[in-house]
């Protein structure tokens, strides 16, 4: 099965340790991974980003964390959106991106 998990920031913390413990069991599973996210730092991140066996891909970077100090909340919202529809976008330009016939697209996404 093909995998995608969204994620509005994959740096140091709890949830992006689910994120990242669910992709590496899935990849031992046997499934195909990617982690889409806003922001990735390789040298901030859990190392089974970096050796994990799954893609991390950065989309949506360019839109603000926060707005002078405020609406991170929101921002994350529509940081998790850019993600999502360049998944999407994505999905529509490589056909090997897309499911099979009887295949499913796992997504799941988390947010702080």
């Amino acid at each position: 099965m093909r995998i995608a998990f969204c994620h509005p920031d994959l740096g140091l913390g709890g949830a992006e340790r689910l994120v990242v413990d669910a992709a590496v069991e899935l990849v031992q599973a046997g499934h195909t991974v990617d982690v889409y996210t806003a922001y990735y730092d390789p040298q901030r991140c859990f190392e089974e980003t970096r050796t994990g066996g799954f893609r991390v891909a950065v989309a949506g970077s360019w839109f603000p964390r926060h707005v002078g100090g405020l609406f991170l909340a929101v921002c994350a919202y529509i940081r998790c959106i850019l993600v999502v529809l360049h998944m999407a976008w994505a999905a529509v330009a490589d056909p090997n991106v897309r499911p099979q016939r009887g295949e499913h697209w796992g997504a799941g996404c988390s947010n702080d």
